[in-house]
């Protein structure tokens, strides 16, 4: 939702009462069973988790984005300008919405784990797939029932810290069931409103997430580490109404984000496991090294993270099912009998607690090409190509004089036809100048005026002046040469002065103010392009057609656009390589009373 830049109104302050009464309504929506207690004294913190999640001032400011499409309220803690809340809607049941802000203070909303993959896709504006869904905690021993359009938040496997908040798009009891049968389950989890990176937290500290986020419920003290990851495995086990049939399914060598490949009939089972044994031996020497992912993790987790990507580049993706082991768990225990590998069950689950990176098989492991590795090398490269697409476009701009009538004089016959820049035209004027020495004898900025000059400067009923000054004298040169431009290199110059690009705000319809873009066609900007990306960046409505009052046939065109945005359009046009000089703005509504 805040992959697109929201316009905020400016922020005000709740009263006491309204700020209690938010914070009644905070965990009476969120079930948090604490008592609200008295506002703090002074110096101490509140002790409440209403207190700590709805602070005292706190600041709130109504939000649109894409013109109106997405409406509602943010709320703001005052001392860190962190969005804490943000509410849908116009109407007294809006829909309540924590930010990431304020679920890394307290995690009360069950969690959906998903691969790091996973979640830069989110990042990028995605929403979770039903296939990327690892596992379901919450704060107590049990998996609530949730029906769709619930809240919950989507952290990264092996933290505890929400990276995102989002709906549920299903039951949530349905969503366990299906990550728990053998089926071909695809489709959307979940529908993300908001996450790290977008703008909503753009607006507050970007901070990063705490290493630990604690939760509503008291948690063991003793559930840290590969315990903890055994005890999230057990709770996920006896939530699924089909725990063992989870299991296998983690383990059947399926990848959580897309079904395995068949265009490899070809190989044989021997062949799968030389790529089996070889991206275990990458995963071990090369990749775990380089790699974010904590261990110890899920098998599944393991296959799609560590193996998949690590297998030779070009092979098909690694289809357990086809291998001599026919499935993932069976294949890691055999590389634990070797010694490669440290795993655990718990109630059919599979976790690899860690890896031995100092046998002499993984010692002398030669790396490989893999594919994860060209995947990274395409990623980079699209990357690139979206950045050298989004440089602005440098147009080269000329304004060029061509001599005629009594400048002729003042250039060499070979140079007659010659196209001349004012740098250049003042660079012969000097050399004139000091060649007939005619420097002002106590005024540097003055020339001696000579009869080839005088004629030059001679308007019709003036007598040319004894002396002028340097650029008031190139300036007139120049008036009396024929004028011409090119715009874009490679472009032919054509003949006549260059037009500048008019921007101006005017009064349409009696009250209404409206930007109006003439004169952009020279510069081989279109019609579509302007108007598309004035929407999108004005967020208004955005029209286009002939100018108004052109001469009969005219095909000049103008866009408009509605409300005062001056800047908004200078900066995309010189985005787009118009120098600044070459924009001319006028705000012709000021001064008018609007009715």
């Amino acid at each position: 939702m805040f992959k697109k830049k929201h316009k905020a109104k400016p922020a005000a302050a709740l009263r006491n009462s309204e700020c209690r009464k938010f914070r009644a309504e905070v965990v009476q929506a969120f079930n948090l069973g604490q008592p609200l207690g008295e506002p703090a004294p002074d110096g101490e913190a509140p002790s409440s988790i209403g207190a700590e999640l709805v602070p005292d001032g706190l600041h709130t400011s109504k939000f649109i984005i894409s013109a109106g499409d997405v409406n509602g309220v943010i709320y703001t803690d005052p001392a860190t300008r962190d969005p804490l809340w943000f509410a849908l809607g116009k109407n007294t049941k809006q829909l309540l919405i924590p930010t990431v802000y304020t679920l890394w203070k307290r995690r009360f909303l069950v969690a959906i784990s998903t691969p790091g993959p996973a979640v830069e896709r989110i990042q990028d504006g995605a929403d979770l797939m039903i296939p990327g869904v690892i596992s379901i905690t919450s704060n107590d021993s049990s998996i609530p029932s949730l029906p769709v359009d619930s809240l919950v938040a989507i952290t990264k496997h092996g933290s505890s810290a929400p990276l995102a908040v989002g709906q549920l798009l299903l039951p949530l009891s349905e969503l366990v069931r299906m990550i728990g049968s053998e089926e071909d389950v695809k489709g959307k989890a979940v529908k993300v409103l908001h996450c790290v990176g977008d703008y909503l937290w753009d607006s507050g500290s970007k901070r990063d997430p705490p290493a630990s986020v604690p939760g509503i419920a008291p948690e063991s003290p003793e559930s840290t580490g590969t315990d903890a990851l055994a005890a999230e495995t057990d709770t996920m086990a006896d939530a699924t109404p089909a725990g063992a049939d989870l299991a296998s399914k983690l383990e059947d060598g399926l990848t959580l984000d897309e079904p395995p490949i068949g265009g490899d009939a070809e190989l044989t089972p021997d062949d799968v496991d030389q790529n089996l044994r070889l991206a275990l031996l990458q995963t071990i020497a090369h990749t775990l090294p380089q790699h974010t992912e904590p261990l110890p993790c899920l098998a599944s987790t393991f296959l799609t993270l560590y193996l998949q990507q690590s297998r030779p580049f070009g092979s098909p993706h690694l289809d357990l099912r086809k291998s001599s082991f026919k499935n993932l768990s069976k294949f890691l225990k055999s590389a634990e009998k070797e010694g490669l590998v440290k795993v655990k069950e718990v109630k059919g689950v599979l976790t690899v607690m860690s890896v031995e990176p100092n046998r002499p098989e993984v010692l002398s492991h030669q790396p490989i090409r893999t594919e994860g590795e060209e995947e990274a090398k395409e990623k980079q490269k699209a990357e690139r190509r979206k950045t050298e697409e989004a440089k602005p476009i440098v147009l080269d701009v000329k304004e060029l004089w061509k001599p005629s009538g009594t400048t002729f004089a003042l250039f060499d016959d070979g140079f007659q036809v010659k196209l001349y820049t004012s740098t250049e035209i003042s660079d012969l004027l000097n050399a004139y100048v000091k060649d007939k020495s005619l420097q002002h004898p106590t005024e540097k900025g003055f020339v001696v005026t000579d009869d080839l000059l005088k004629t030059v400067l001679r308007k019709r009923g003036d007598e040319p002046p004894q002396f002028s000054r340097r650029d008031k004298l190139v300036q007139r040169i120049r008036e009396g040469m024929q004028a011409w431009h090119s715009i874009g290199d490679g472009h032919p110059a054509m003949k006549g002065a260059l037009r500048p690009i008019n921007v101006a705000v005017k009064i349409r319809g009696g009250h209404k103010a409206v930007t109006i873009i003439t004169g952009f066609e020279e510069y081989s900007i279109s019609t579509e392009f302007l108007t598309e990306e004035l929407k999108r960046i004005c967020a208004s409505s955005t029209t286009s057609g002939l100018i108004q009052g052109q001469a009969k046939g005219g095909e000049a065109q103008e866009v408009l656009v509605q409300g005062k945005h001056l800047a908004a359009v200078r900066e995309l046009l010189v985005a787009r390589g118009i120098p600044k000089g070459m924009i001319h703005e006028e705000d012709k509504s000021k001064g008018k009373k609007k009715r």
